[in-house]
């Protein structure tokens, strides 16, 4: 039996699955049942910003539901993530621009995938994850080989 120091991804796993639920209603709710955007935000463009600070979360939710803590993933790792950022931010786009009451955006898009992007790259310089698979903790069964 594993300890809860053991599987830290299991908590980011379930706030990665609450983001993504949070996501999914500021991307596709009416603009009526979402906040209003606060002064300093109404300004051309802003959406795009608000796009990218929506998105910008993704790969270090993602990276952080592995379990490890915050660390570099491999670059295959770092791949998946951007491809998986990239494959959301496309699905958004094609189902807003199914919707009646919202419109399809490249450029909602192009800053979905810059957040994604910039999100990978302050990955990439992080340390890389410890190799010990035990939490280290003395008293913990679950932990020892």
């Amino acid at each position: 039996m594993r300890c809860r120091h053991c599987n830290p991804g299991a908590v980011w796993k379930v706030v990665l699955v609450l983001y993504l639920i949070a996501l999914g209603y500021l991307c596709f709710s009416s603009g009526e049942s979402l906040p209003k955007q606060p002064g300093f935000l109404n300004f051309e463009g802003s959406d795009k910003l608000i796009h990218f600070i929506m998105f910008l979360p993704l790969p270090f939710l993602v990276c952080l539901s592995g379990g490890k803590g915050l660390h570099r993933p491999s670059l295959k790792g770092l791949l998946s993530i951007l491809v998986f950022g990239l494959a959301l931010g496309a699905v958004t786009e094609l189902i807003q621009g199914m919707l009646p009451y919202r419109g399809r955006d490249i450029r909602d898009f192009a800053a979905d995938i810059l957040a994604v992007a910039t999100g990978c790259l302050i990955l990439g310089v992080l340390p890389k994850a410890p190799s010990e698979s035990s939490c280290g903790k003395r008293d913990c069964s679950g932990c020892r080989n």
